[in-house]
């Protein structure tokens, strides 16, 4: 199972065309990663961070010492907003 993750205005619209595919289980756990954690313990619910929560995501995953491709290409997501009003959205399987 997997979470489709895109970016998307504060009315729900999305900010393009891009989705990623994140699996189930793919996200760092446990007390250095509390945001991730959050994310992973509700995989079938959707979860939006705000720009600020989307910055900590980042520094989440850059806490890790290897990146698989999947995680990369969230990190890269996650920093392109350029509007206080775009949101990362995990869509719950």
């Amino acid at each position: 199972m997997a979470w489709t993750v895109r970016l998307e205005g504060e009315n729900g619209v999305p900010e393009g065309d891009e989705v990623l595919v994140v699996e189930f289980g793919s996200l760092p756990t446990g007390p250095m990663y509390p945001l991730c954690s959050m994310i992973e313990r509700s995989p079938y619910y959707d979860t939006l961070l705000n720009p600020h929560q989307s910055s900590v995501l980042v520094a989440e995953i850059d806490r890790l010492v290897q990146l698989s491709e999947s995680l990369n290409a969230l990190k890269n997501m996650a920093l392109k907003p350029t509007s206080p009003h775009v949101y990362l959205r995990f869509i719950g399987d």
